[in-house]
C-alpha cells in the first residue's frame, strides 16, 4: 500500500536530490508546499530583464527574438505591470520592431515574392541594414514571417503605438499571399 507523504518526507526528499533541488510534481506535493500566490513582482522583473538582455539559453533563438519580446510584453500586460516598461525602453522596443519591417527595395520589386516586400522578420540575424523604419530583404532567406508579423503588430499595439509607420498595404498583401484556396495559412511562402 502507498501512504501519504508528510512534510518531513518532502524535506528528506529535497535534501537527497542532486544539488539540494527538489523535483516536486504539483500533483503529488502536499498543499502546504504548493504556491498559493503568483509572485507578480518577481515575474515582472524577469520579463523586464529579458526585454533588456536576451538570457544566454535563448540566444540561439535569435531568429525568433520578436516572439520573446511578445511574450515578455504580453506577460507584463497580463501581470498588470506594463507600466514598468519605462519610456526609453518602450521607445527602444518600438523602434527595434519597426527596424524589422520588410520593405520593398528602392530599385523596384518586380519578381520578388511577397515575403520580401512586406511584413516583419523575427530579428536582424541575416544582416538586413538597420533602419528605424525597416529595410529591404537582404537575401532570399531574409523575408517576413506570419508569426513574426503578428507578434510585431501585437507588441506595437500593446505598447500604445498607432501603427502609422506600418506599411499596411504591403503587410496585407503579404498575409493574403500566405492563404491557400481552403482558407489555411502558411507561415511563409512555400512553408509550413
Amino acid at each position: 500500500t502507498t501512504r501519504a507523504r508528510t512534510g518531513a518526507d518532502w524535506t528528506n526528499t529535497e535534501r537527497n536530490t542532486p544539488c539540494g533541488v527538489a523535483a516536486l510534481h504539483h500533483a503529488t506535493a502536499p498543499r502546504e508546499y504548493m504556491a498559493t500566490q503568483l509572485e507578480r513582482d518577481k515575474h515582472a522583473r524577469y520579463l523586464l530583464h529579458c526585454l533588456r538582455e536576451v538570457p544566454q539559453p535563448y540566444a540561439a533563438l535569435d531568429t525568433s527574438r520578436l516572439s520573446l519580446a511578445y511574450f515578455c510584453v504580453a506577460g507584463l500586460d497580463v501581470l498588470a505591470h506594463l507600466g514598468k516598461i519605462d519610456a526609453p525602453l518602450r521607445a527602444g522596443i518600438v523602434e527595434w520592431i519597426y527596424s524589422l519591417q520588410v520593405l520593398p527595395p528602392s530599385d523596384g520589386c518586380a519578381g520578388l515574392p511577397a515575403d520580401r516586400l512586406g511584413g516583419f522578420r523575427g530579428s536582424g540575424y541575416l544582416g538586413a541594414a538597420h533602419s528605424s523604419g525597416g529595410a529591404p530583404s537582404s537575401s532570399p532567406y531574409d523575408g517576413a514571417h506570419l508569426a513574426m508579423t503578428y507578434t510585431a503588430l501585437a507588441v506595437l499595439l500593446t505598447l500604445g503605438d498607432d501603427l502609422s509607420r506600418v506599411d499596411q498595404p504591403r503587410v496585407l498583401a503579404f498575409v493574403s499571399s500566405l492563404q491557400d484556396e481552403a482558407g489555411c495559412f502558411s507561415a511563409y511562402p512555400g512553408g509550413e
